[in-house]
């Protein structure tokens, strides 16, 4: 398929064209950042060096991936894939087989959004920056995130209805989720999420903060849960070495199913 690129020379044309003859599976270029104020649902695979936001979602739009994919192919992407600018945002793949993805060595997958749910992160520095927005709920839900450098999720959740849960996060040696949570009681919800091959799984960023950590799953990791807040509750959490804050360890059990009996 071709794709018409503006005020570009014969030279850079050549130039795509033959990245897109290499790579067929990619339709659309990112030389310059797409920016949608309303929202956007996608239509084409992204590719991009990563020197700019491939999309920046403005005034609350939505960016549905809809099966597509935003990939970064240089070696070091020093921008965000999907940038948000304003509250309200959401992040997420509709299509049937929820194939939406954010690919390649970006320094941040998602930024700013509201919500991110049901797609692929694999390879960023830091795969969803997060920051609380006022009266707002803030999820992340159902995604897989692997081979974060830094850390998977670096989220600040100030509203009881925030929530981390149900995402397969797989840092590769960086950490699963750094958290910083409500001032008052009643804080955010990490839940149901499986966390392997970590060097920290869970860390809290304040001494004082509320949140809220219950049955999750963490394997094969240095230090699962890295806690210095009182105000932060633990329920029916599994790992799989013994770790204070764990309900339950695989390695103290003879049959690992007594761990997952609630």
């Amino acid at each position: 398929m071709w794709v018409r690129y503006p005020s570009a020379s014969l030279v850079a044309i050549a130039a795509i064209t033959v990245l897109m003859e290499a790579n067929p599976a990619w339709s659309a270029y990112c030389s310059t950042t797409q920016v949608h104020t309303s929202n956007h649902t996608m239509t084409a695979d992204y590719v991009s060096a990563g020197i700019v936001p491939c999309f920046e979602m403005r005034s609350g739009a939505n960016l549905n991936m809809n099966g597509h994919t935003i990939t970064c192919t240089a070696g070091s992407c020093p921008a965000t894939a999907v940038s948000c600018t304003s509250d309200g945002s959401v992040v997420q793949d509709t299509s049937a087989g929820h194939d939406g993805a954010i690919l390649g060595p970006w320094d941040v997958g998602t930024e700013g959004c509201s919500s991110v749910k049901k797609i692929l992160i694999d390879g960023p520095d830091v795969a969803i920056d997060m920051v609380p927005e006022d009266g707002r709920t803030n999820a992340i839900v159902s995604n897989v995130i692997k081979n974060c450098s830094d850390v998977c999720i670096d989220a600040e959740m100030e509203d009881a209805l925030d929530k981390i849960e149900d995402n397969r996060i797989e840092p590769g040696g960086g950490d699963g989720i750094h958290i910083d949570g409500r001032s008052r009681a009643n804080g955010p919800r990490i839940r149901d999420n499986v966390l392997v091959g970590y060097d920290v799984g869970i860390l809290d960023s304040a001494a004082s903060d509320y949140v809220r950590i219950d049955h999750n799953l963490m394997l094969d990791g240095t230090d699962p849960l890295s806690i210095t807040s009182s105000n932060v509750t633990f329920s029916q959490n599994v790992c799989e070495e013994s770790e204070a804050d764990c309900a339950c360890s695989l390695e103290d059990v003879t049959n690992p199913v007594d761990c997952f009996d609630f």
